[in-house]
């Protein structure tokens, strides 16, 4: 089973980057999107006219164990899931949240381990012509929305390896 993720984060310099939300979209459809309760304080202009008026807070906006929880629980459904992701930063910080952040190991002792998985960087310039295709007829889409954009990559993979 495969897994495309996609992650919203707090700045281009993926060094001082923060994950502020990540949709997650296995090959089945099946979907798992969260946001960290506390957004990060420093973050680009763009990600604040981009990214924050997209965000869904509510019931998606969890702490930051609750996150890794959720996040953990969703990626052992399918055993050694192959993460498929199109961006390096991506991976970085999909493994922060997996790790729980910086919090201690006692505070996630109710997460169970990390799942076990494989990963795949696919960042062709089909794959993204693709994504961009997927939204083309989607205007109303909510670009820059992890659970969206997780969708088009998922879309845009089936589409350029099992439809031809």
């Amino acid at each position: 089973m495969r897994l495309f993720p996609d992650i919203e984060f707090s700045s281009h310099n993926l060094l001082q980057a923060e994950l502020i939300s990540l949709g997650l979209v296995a090959e089945d459809g099946r979907g798992c999107y969260l946001e960290r309760e506390e957004l990060p304080l420093a973050c680009s202009h763009w990600v604040h006219a981009n990214v924050y008026p997209l965000l869904d807070r509510g019931e998606a906006a969890v702490s930051e164990v609750e996150f890794t929880c959720r996040l953990r629980a969703f990626m052992r459904s399918p055993p050694e899931p192959l993460i498929v992701v199109n961006h390096p930063g991506d991976k970085f910080l999909l493994q922060v949240a997996l790790t729980g952040f910086r919090l201690p190991r006692s505070a996630l002792a109710g997460c169970g381990p990390i799942p076990a998985m494989r990963w795949q960087v696919e960042d062709s310039a089909e794959l993204v012509a693709r994504i961009e295709r997927w939204f083309e007829p989607r205007p109303a889409a909510r670009r820059h929305h992890a659970l969206t954009d997780a969708r088009a990559l998922r879309n845009a993979w089936v589409a350029m390896y099992e439809d031809g």
